[in-house]
């Protein structure tokens, strides 16, 4: 990952920072075992505040085109990002049980004391890819079956649609 700049999370918080970028994704290491081709670029932007509780929190929105394998024909499937979440933090591992399921769109995470943006972005990419890439249906470009066999040529098994069942031997041969 070439980007190593990394934020203080509470301060970031405080003063409303503001952090905008784009990341390469060949220099995203952990993606790049699930891409067909590790080519493009996706752009981020987090935003700090504190709620009324005075905990920091911190926005990410993430957006760009990556290149997956589908599951169907392994080929390359375009898959637009468009992915935005929002972390409050605790100070306390103990707080996370009291604040569960508070707030829906939500999620809390102790609070750590710096936070590498980079980094944030690609584990927020990996959380948000679908199980199973697929192009749509019809859209696939599937290799040949080799069990349907080449056209013009006889399969192999064919002369045993002619055996009689009872008795294994060739109808009239």
């Amino acid at each position: 990952m070439s980007d190593r700049r990394t934020i203080e999370v509470r301060e970031f918080g405080e003063v409303g920072g503001h952090l905008a970028g784009v990341a390469q994704v060949s220099s995203l290491d952990r993606l790049r075992d699930v891409l067909s081709q590790p080519d493009g670029e996706v752009a981020y932007s987090i935003r700090g505040r504190v709620d009324q509780d005075r905990r920091p929190r911190l926005e990410i929105a993430i957006s760009g085109t990556l290149h997956l394998r589908c599951q169907r024909c392994l080929g390359p499937v375009a898959h637009r990002l468009e992915l935005s979440r929002q972390l409050r933090f605790l100070p306390s591992v103990n707080l996370l049980h009291d604040v569960a399921n508070e707030q829906e769109d939500v999620d809390d995470v102790v609070l750590p004391q710096e936070l590498n943006p980079v980094a944030w972005v690609e584990d927020e990419i990996l959380l948000g890819l679908p199980i199973s890439p697929r192009h749509d249906e019809g859209e696939c470009n599937a290799p040949p079956n080799p069990a349907e066999g080449v056209a013009g040529k006889e399969h192999p098994f064919a002369v045993l649609a002619e055996l009689d069942p009872e008795t294994g031997n060739a109808n009239d041969l």
